[in-house]
């Protein structure tokens, strides 16, 4: 399931989010139960004003989110949204992200009816590039060193299209 993240998940996702492993290819999530309680609130100021925010993804029968899909609304009209994804170490390779990225995709594509998402994964990031296959991503230009992630890496632009997603969906 996913939902709009709220304040009581700031506990949960730190301790959701704290593993080393996790932290290799991401951008660290915040470091204190108060950053993320300033995360959230940043998250639904942002979309509140239309820019992006944040889902919390709650596998079935649990309450407590086990990571996130950020979402970043550039210019309205070019129909763009970025996205960045977390999730807990413990739950890697059990289909929970596939799933979950597949309803947060539906809605872009049909709600919010954006063009093209995209997001950056670390070249060497090599489970992240499979489940980003599995959604029918492609890849792009690399930068190195790009400056998104906490230490020098080269990463890699990710795209689904919309129109490649509901060609996807159809099959």
């Amino acid at each position: 399931m996913l939902r709009e993240i709220c304040e009581s998940d700031a506990a949960p996702l730190y301790w959701a989010t704290a593993s080393p492993e996790l932290r290799e290819f991401a951008k660290a999530p915040p470091s204190s139960v108060e950053g993320f309680e300033r995360f959230i609130a940043r998250s639904r100021s942002k979309r509140a004003a239309g820019r992006g925010g944040v889902f919390a993804i709650i596998p079935a029968g649990d309450t407590s989110p086990v990571g996130v899909f950020q979402l970043n609304v550039f210019e309205e009209e070019s129909g763009v949204v970025e996205w960045g994804f977390v999730l807990a170490v413990s739950l890697w390779g059990k289909g929970i992200f596939v799933e979950s990225a597949s309803l947060v995709l539906d809605f872009l594509f049909g709600e919010v009816a954006a063009k093209r998402v995209q997001g950056w994964c670390a070249v060497e990031n090599r489970r992240a590039i499979q489940a980003l296959k599995k959604l029918g991503a492609v890849p792009g230009a690399i930068v190195h060193d790009y400056p998104h992630f906490d230490r020098p890496r080269d990463g890699q632009l990710w795209t689904i299209s919309a129109e490649a997603w509901r060609n996807r969906r159809l099959t």
